[in-house]
């Protein structure tokens, strides 16, 4: 069984076109976290975003052979891994990761505001789909604008504690086999976000590609399936289930 968690402020939907692809393999289970389109956030003080996806797993009832998650929800998988959560194998899409010698300065909160908003104008797009082809150029600005200006100043606490908190994770001591997918011009793994993820995840595969955006599960969906399937049909301990 494959578990597929999206990111923040978005829907579980989302993962149709890969699971759509991968359905001749894998069954595909996307859960709904929390951190779904139109929360208010009050949940982060329940539980973190780790501790949330360790408990849906255990939830299932059967053993995760793949934890498939994007953005956000990859960050969440990032902290139930180093907790203890043991799926046979891991793809994480678009981690935003703070190596720790990268400081936690007014500089990064000013660029990680600013690509928080860019990743929600660019859901709508993703969103809209072929709709958006139908909308006024302006009025879709504007549309993005307002949902920008609504959602980020909500979003940004728990965004930005979890991504301030990734290089603290003790993902040395993860053995899952994973593999990060991520787009080089993307900040949320960009350059020595990247490198310092991979030197501090050793059990982790990091692949950049050059033309991957922050949505790629969706917008390359073949491209990122094409990259996924060797990774899970390699002779896993204990895994994936067809």
């Amino acid at each position: 069984m494959v578990l597929a968690v999206h990111g923040i402020e978005d829907r579980w939907r989302g993962w149709t076109p890969l699971a759509r692809l991968l359905a001749d393999r894998f069954r595909v289970v996307a859960v709904d976290p929390p951190w779904r389109s139109g929360n208010d956030y009050t949940w982060r003080a329940r539980c973190s975003p780790g501790q949330w996806l360790a408990d849906a797993a255990a939830a299932l009832g059967e053993p995760v052979d793949v934890l498939l998650a994007h953005s956000f929800g990859a960050n969440a998988a990032l902290e139930a891994l180093a907790g203890g959560l043991r799926p046979g194998r891991a793809v994480l899409i678009a981690p935003s990761y703070r190596p720790l010698e990268h400081a936690d300065d007014d500089a990064l909160r000013a660029a990680s505001t600013a690509a928080l908003g860019a990743t929600v104008r660019d859901g709508l797009r993703v969103r809209l789909g072929h709709r958006r082809d139908r909308v006024d150029a302006e009025l879709l600005r504007g549309m993005a604008a307002g949902l920008s200006d609504h959602l980020v100043p909500l979003a940004f606490p728990v965004f930005y504690r979890t991504f301030t908190e990734s290089g603290r994770l003790a993902l040395s001591a993860v053995d899952t086999p994973a593999l990060v997918l991520g787009g080089r011009a993307d900040p949320a793994l960009a350059g020595s976000r990247a490198t310092g993820l991979a030197r501090d995840f050793p059990a982790a595969r990091v692949v950049l590609r050059e033309h991957y955006g922050h949505f790629c599960h969706i917008d390359q969906a073949a491209e990122v399936a094409a990259d996924i399937t060797p990774f899970l049909c390699t002779d896993p301990v204990g895994g994936p289930t067809r």
